[in-house]
């Protein structure tokens, strides 16, 4: 495959970056945007911990096939970076388009969110004009094959646009049926089923029947829906985790079956999908 004429060519489009080489990485927002994400890791030289970088998040940015670049700082090894963007809760995002720095988000967020920030960040860039894209260095072949394995995720990316939920679960299934370790496709799936268990209820429907019928477990699992899709991660799994620790066999298949897709959708690096696994796994045994 020939790069493209305005193609930026690096060694991959997430990089990790420290003091000495950041302002490297935020002068080509000058030609391509660029995300930083400052994380809770490790000091240099310590294996990473629970809270390390994102992994959805490097995920989106990857299948947008060189449209962005994602730096990476640890904020333990960084100390002036973390300053400098005013950082006050991790992990922490912010964009660079065209030098112009663009807070984001701060605290942990659900992989949905993360995947509208990306998109977001590539539009604001294209009305801005920075529209170069990053050729990786000495891998055309490479990206030739992950444009082939990124075909199902880009047809359910359209779908989802257009609002239609089950071609966008079809492209999902055949990206997992190709590829069954796909947790993206696996995310997308729970995703989608979390959006039509809630099409069509209210928020008062919903909080005035689990009121009325409190040992419902379906009106129980409707309130744990409503708290996730508002990112209430914490209060959805520990509704259904205190349910499952007095429930029969058959409640508890439904409600761990609902806790795996949470911890799907909301990724397993989340420290509070940390915390709701261990729980569950001490129920469990």
């Amino acid at each position: 495959m020939a790069e493209p004429v305005d193609a930026v060519t690096l060694a991959d489009v997430v990089v990790d970056a420290d003091e000495a080489t950041f302002v490297e990485y935020v002068q080509l927002s000058q030609s391509v945007p660029v995300i930083v994400e400052v994380y809770a890791g490790q000091p240099a030289g310590q294996p990473s911990g629970p809270a390390e970088a994102s992994a959805p998040l490097e995920r989106l940015v990857r299948l947008k096939q060189g449209a962005l670049l994602l730096v990476r700082v640890n904020a333990l090894s960084a100390p002036e970076i973390v300053e400098a963007l005013q950082v006050r809760a991790l992990p922490a995002l912010v964009a660079f388009i065209g030098g112009q720095l663009a807070p984001l988000t701060e605290g942990p967020q659900l992989d949905t969110t993360l995947g509208q920030i990306v998109d977001r960040v590539i539009e604001v860039a294209a009305r801005s004009g920075v529209t170069r894209r990053i050729s990786i260095a000495g891998d055309d072949e490479a990206r030739d094959e992950g444009e082939l394995l990124d075909e199902n995720h880009r047809a359910a990316a359209d779908a989802l646009m257009e609002g239609d939920y089950e071609s966008a679960s079809d492209a999902y299934s055949r990206a997992i049926e190709a590829n069954p370790a796909d947790v993206v496709a696996k995310a997308g799936l729970a995703h989608i089923a979390l959006v039509q268990r809630l099409a069509g209820k209210s928020l008062a429907d919903i909080r005035q029947a689990a009121a009325a019928h409190p040992h419902d477990i379906d009106a129980l699992c409707d309130v744990a829906d409503l708290d996730l899709s508002g990112g209430h991660v914490e209060d959805a799994c520990n509704r259904l985790l205190t349910a499952f620790a007095t429930a029969d066999q058959g409640v508890r298949e439904k409600l761990r079956a609902r806790l795996l897709d949470y911890f799907l959708i909301v990724g397993d690096a989340d420290p509070r999908i940390i915390s709701a696994r261990t729980r569950l796994a001490n129920l469990l045994f």
